[in-house]
């Protein structure tokens, strides 16, 4: 599981805003692209569907579309993924 506590590290640290949007979303996209590790499935699931929601974030509410997510959008994600792998 020492695969899986690198992720809740680094969601915990965005959520207790240790760090901003922008430096959570380039860890963690890098991080999950270049994992080599297996994960389990169930963590697997949860880790893809914040790295969807990452991927469809947009700053700037002028260019975002409708599907696109806010920093918002992507807290919540991101503490019900925090939960998610706690269980």
């Amino acid at each position: 599981m020492e695969n899986i506590e690198k992720y809740r590290a680094l969601i915990s640290q965005f959520i207790k805003n240790e760090i901003d949007i922008f430096a959570f979303e380039a860890l963690f996209l890098k991080m999950f692209k270049d994992e080599e590790n297996d994960i389990p499935e169930r963590y697997y699931l949860i880790l893809d569907s914040l790295f969807g929601d990452l991927d469809m974030f947009c700053i700037d509410s002028s260019l975002r579309e409708d599907r696109d997510l806010n920093e918002d959008d992507i807290r919540k994600s991101a503490e019900k993924a925090f939960s998610l792998l706690q269980e």
